[in-house]
């Protein structure tokens, strides 16, 4: 598998439709193949209802932001005004989030790592740039080294939901944090949530996540160790609720098969009902050498999350990358595996696999595939109707997937 330092982040494809449209799959068997559409080129994917964004994963003309609209079953591109500053070492879109008639989209100066985020807002049919940069607030932004931490990384996860905004900043001394944005005459920085331990390097904020309903926020914490030491990099996800204006912890979700390196908390997701926590580097239920992975779902309450089922790589295979991924739709959940492979004249050859489930029947999976693909999986969304994936191990110009995700 590729280097977990720096700070582990899913590469990003997406599974999005044509500048002219891709009409969805019917339901989905056990087994899909996703479908293919015109390329339109790597990067990573937020959608919301029947509204998509995808930002691009290349630097210089390559970067750019696609938003979409689905109508009828069908993917258009809607018309966006306005673009953050480009250049030839910017990557316009590396993070996007969208929620209703809002967007938050980060870029990253590739050469200096100058991170800054933007908003958009939907206004009629059209998306419009609102005026201003946002940047580190941090007054201290230098690096921390240890762990699965190397280097400063604001913005590296963004979320948007209900006029709140939450940009993670895990590599910040003191053990990463979160700035907090809300909306009223406006996006504006309310508050800065730091690492509820103040312990170097646990990677407070590797991601973050929050409820269409802004009653809730799920903050990953993947290098993490225990009391101890030990076991080391097991990860935690924090689950916070807002309170007279001000996000406090309001649980701890550990990781119930402790191990070490299992980088719980990687990847987060929620809704309004329910938490999925993603551990990547699981090794599994079975006798493997790890990174099969493991996603861990959980039903939210008043007085926090209840363990209910665990998601376990469906090939059960050491490498498989199972959870590198997450999205969340009310109980409807897909879950990348990029590590899956194939073998091709006796060699290995990574296409990666995505899976989709219904939290509300335990045991049920269908496994979506493309057989072309490269790492598929890397970036995944759910939206109204559909599900879209990237597949970013090929070239920048890898193909988008859909498939129909209703059950």
């Amino acid at each position: 598998m590729r280097s977990l330092l720096p700070l582990w982040r899913p590469s990003v494809a997406v599974l999005l439709v044509s500048a002219a449209s891709v009409t969805a799959a019917s339901a989905a068997p056990a087994t899909v193949t996703a479908t293919p559409v015109p390329v339109l080129g790597s990067g990573v994917v937020a959608m919301d209802g029947t509204n998509a964004l995808v930002g691009a994963q290349g630097t210089g003309p390559s970067s750019h932001l696609t938003f979409f609209h689905e109508v009828g079953g069908r993917w258009l591109v809607t018309p966006h005004v306005g673009a953050p500053p480009s250049g030839p070492t910017v990557t316009i879109g590396a993070a996007v989030a969208l929620s209703g008639s809002d967007a938050i989209v980060s870029t990253l100066n590739t050469k200096t790592n100058a991170r800054f985020v933007y908003f958009y807002s939907l206004v009629g049919t059209t998306w419009h740039l609102v005026s201003g940069a946002h940047g580190d607030p941090n007054t201290n932004p230098a690096s921390e080294s240890r762990g699965f931490v190397r280097g400063h990384y604001f913005a590296l996860s963004v979320s948007l939901n209900h006029d709140w905004a939450f940009v993670a900043d895990p590599g910040t001394v003191g053990g990463g944090s979160v700035v907090v944005y809300h909306q009223v005459h406006g996006w504006r920085q309310v508050g800065v949530i730091a690492d509820p331990r103040h312990v170097a390097g646990d990677a407070f904020g590797s991601s973050v996540s929050l409820n269409a309903s802004g009653s809730a926020a799920l903050v990953g914490a993947l290098n993490v160790s225990a009391a101890n030491g030990s076991p080391a990099n097991d990860g935690v996800a924090y689950l916070l609720r807002p309170t007279r204006g001000q996000w406090k912890v309001a649980s701890t979700l550990h990781e119930p098969s402790t191990g070490p390196d299992n980088l719980f908390g990687a990847t987060v997701a929620l809704s309004d009902t329910n938490v999925v926590v993603g551990a990547f580097s699981d090794a599994g239920p079975g006798q493997h050498l790890g990174n099969e992975g493991a996603v861990y779902c959980y039903r939210l309450n008043s007085s926090g999350a209840t363990l209910t089922q665990v998601l376990h790589d469906p090939k059960e295979v050491s490498g498989d990358l199972f959870g590198a991924s997450l999205a969340i739709r009310g109980s409807r959940v897909i879950v990348g595996a990029t590590g899956v492979f194939r073998l091709v004249a006796l060699r290995p050859v990574i296409t990666g696999a995505a899976y989709l489930y219904d939290l509300t029947n335990p045991g049920v999976v269908t496994t979506v595939v493309a057989p072309t693909a490269r790492n598929l999986g890397t970036s995944v969304a759910i939206g109204s109707r559909d599900a879209l994936m990237l597949a970013n191990g090929a070239t920048a110009t890898t193909a988008p997937f859909i498939v129909d995700a209703r059950y």
